[in-house]
């Protein structure tokens, strides 16, 4: 399980995904939202960052 966790508030963002692969999209969609590299994905079963 893959979530998107906010940079600023280190909060998770949405649900979980099960694809990584999602999640990157997701992820890329909101950054693009916001204006800059606002979010991150996190690995849920190793609790590893992946940027």
């Amino acid at each position: 399980m893959y979530a998107i966790i906010d940079r600023q508030t280190g909060q998770q963002i949405g649900k979980p995904y099960k694809n990584k692969n999602r999640a990157r999209t997701r992820r890329d969609k909101l950054d693009l939202a916001y204006g800059g590299y606002k979010h991150f994905v996190r690995d849920l079963d190793t609790m590893k960052s992946l940027t």
